[in-house]
């Protein structure tokens, strides 16, 4: 076979089929800016006529934001400059609502599944891309082969933290045919990926995870863990006090309004806003529970758990505090506050479809306990994945219905 000589002269070039190269682009995290960088240099390899030597496109965090809205064209290559133009008005003009970003949250809380991925994809990423994208990736096909075969990846934090007993399960791989681990040449149908599975069976189908999910699948890592939690708290609280209803509580609260125009609901939600602030900052909690205890006053029950948290937090150790403000929290929202009072304290004529109490307790809990992802994959945490594939391929085969072990 022959390519035509990069020089754009008439020469030819000959290769042999065995010879010719197999060519990847990868594209490299950075958010929104990874994610211009590289529809810039796919855009410069389509001028050059050089998009159609690429055998691969793979990308990590915010070069996945670029991919994912570029595959939902079969032709996208073919008008690469074009989609181009289309990114960049999107990005530049296209608006989105507050009541968007609730619809996704609201929506996303009837999976069990919902964790800060999901708190993530639509607090930060969607207000980024500007792209509720609900397809999925497997519905991203190429019949005609003409694009560069896309790989979606991304790490694997816990294993990345315990390395050294888990090398080859650091790096996550998402295509549309099939999902998981390349370093241990475990795998399953994409279409499955969002499935409930146990011990490589799968428990309860699910739908597949959108491509909005993808992106903060793909995209939530920011360098530094601790940088990261600590810019994700800040942003989920930011969004949380923001929402209609708990402005003018901040604003009674900064003018020392007396207690009769403070409604007790919010400002037990508020302090339990304080309450995680303290604790990731490591400050004292306990004044902000004696603050919960006057709160309710003349609830014995709530007195008597708050009045236990107090009697034994010095004893606990980190993880058993985290489990007892997450307990806490939980037990103060669906039990302690009033649910028409708090729902009607928060909404305006303007906000239709307000975050429920519900969601908003699922929030706090998810800050407290720090749960991103799903519990339900077929190899999470499992201790030796190399194993784990031997010993459950023929059940991940039958499960899926395809060949979705690569051995």
């Amino acid at each position: 076979m022959f390519l035509n000589d990069l020089t754009g002269e008439n020469d030819k070039c000959y290769f042999h089929e065995a010879d010719v190269p197999q060519i990847a682009v990868l594209g490299s995290g950075g958010g929104l800016r990874a994610m211009v960088a590289l529809m810039g240099t796919l855009s410069e390899l389509g001028a050059q006529k050089l998009l159609d030597s690429i055998q691969y496109l793979c990308g990590v965090s915010g070069s996945t934001w670029c991919m994912s809205s570029l595959y939902n064209d079969e032709k996208w290559s073919l008008q690469v400059e074009q989609k181009e133009a289309e990114m960049v008005e999107k990005l530049t003009s296209k608006e989105i609502t507050f009541q968007d970003i609730i619809d996704r949250i609201n929506e996303a809380t009837r999976d069990s599944n919902f964790s800060l991925t999901d708190i993530w994809a639509a607090l930060y990423v969607y207000p980024v891309v500007r792209d509720k994208e609900t397809k999925s990736v497997s519905d991203q096909t190429d019949k005609e082969m003409l694009n560069p075969y896309p790989i979606y990846a991304a790490i694997d934090r816990w294993r990345l933290e315990n390395k050294d007993k888990h090398d080859k399960g650091i790096w996550f791989e998402i295509t549309r045919h099939e999902s998981g681990y390349p370093g241990c040449g475990a795998f399953i149908e994409t279409s499955k990926f969002g499935s409930i599975f146990k011990e490589g069976e799968i428990l309860e189908e699910r739908d597949e995870m959108d491509l909005l999910y993808l992106k903060g699948l793909c995209g939530s890592a920011l360098g530094s863990w601790k940088e990261s939690k600590k810019f994700i708290t800040s942003l989920i609280k930011g969004w949380i006090k923001s929402i209609p209803g708990f402005n003018r509580m901040l604003r009674g609260r900064a003018t020392n309004e007396s207690v009769s125009t403070v409604d007790p609901n919010m400002e037990c939600m508020l302090l339990l806003l304080d309450l995680h602030e303290a604790f990731n900052d490591g400050m004292d909690c306990k004044p902000i529970v004696n603050a919960l205890m006057a709160l309710q006053e003349g609830n014995e029950e709530a007195q008597k758990q708050l009045q236990q948290v107090l009697e034994n937090w010095d004893q606990q150790s980190e993880a058993e505090q985290v489990k007892t403000l997450s307990d806490l929290c939980q037990e103060m929202c669906l039990n302690y506050i009033d649910q028409p009072s708090l729902e009607e304290a928060l909404t305006l004529n303007s906000i239709s479809n307000v975050i429920s109490l519900k969601v908003m307790t699922i929030i706090f809990c998810l800050l407290f306990e720090w749960t991103w992802g799903t519990k339900f994959n077929f190899l999470h945490k499992h201790p030796n994945p190399g194993e784990y594939v031997l010993s459950c391929s023929a059940v991940l085969l039958k499960a899926t219905k395809d060949k979705t072990i690569a051995m």
